[in-house]
C-alpha cells in the first residue's frame, strides 16, 4: 500500500544516495554499519570534497530510518522529520553564516555582497507537513 511512510522510505533512500554517490540497493544497511563502525567518513560521496561532517551523519542517520524495511519502524512526517529536518536546515544556516564571516580570501566587494545576502531579514523557511 503506498501512502505517506512509502514516501518516507523513498525519501530516504534519496538522501542516502545524495550523501553517498552510490546506488540504492543494499545502501540504508551500508550506511548504517559504516555509522556502528566509526567509518561513516568514508561513505560519503567522493566527489564532494567539503562534507559538513556532523550535518552530513545526523541526515544519514535520520535516512536510514526513513529507510527501514518495515513501515510501522520509519519515522513520523510531522513529529519526527519535519523538526529534524528544520533543525539541520538551521545548522546549515549558521554554518553558512559562520563561513562566509570567516573568510578571508573574499575581496571586499564581495564580501560585503555576500554578508548582506546571508544576514538579509528574510522570513526564515520553515517545512510544515500537508494539509491533512
Amino acid at each position: 500500500m503506498l501512502g505517506t511512510k512509502s514516501d518516507i522510505y523513498s525519501f530516504g533512500v534519496i538522501l542516502l544516495q545524495l550523501i553517498t554517490g552510490q546506488p540504492p540497493i543494499g545502501l540504508a544497511h551500508r550506511v548504517e554499519r559504516a555509522i556502528e563502525e566509526g567509518a561513516f567518513e568514508g561513505m560519503l560521496d567522493p566527489a564532494v570534497h567539503d562534507w559538513p561532517l556532523k550535518e552530513a551523519l545526523s541526515l544519514a542517520k535520520m535516512a536510514v530510518k526513513c529507510a527501514e524495511l518495515r513501515r510501522k519502524d520509519r519515522p513520523d512526517l510531522s513529529t519526527v522529520l519535519l523538526p529534524e529536518l528544520n533543525r539541520l536546515r538551521a545548522m546549515a544556516e549558521e554554518s553558512l553564516h559562520r563561513g562566509v564571516l570567516g573568510r578571508a580570501d573574499l575581496a571586499d566587494d564581495d564580501t560585503q555582497t555576500c554578508i548582506s545576502n546571508v544576514s538579509r531579514e528574510d522570513p526564515p523557511i520553515l517545512l510544515t507537513p500537508p494539509p491533512s
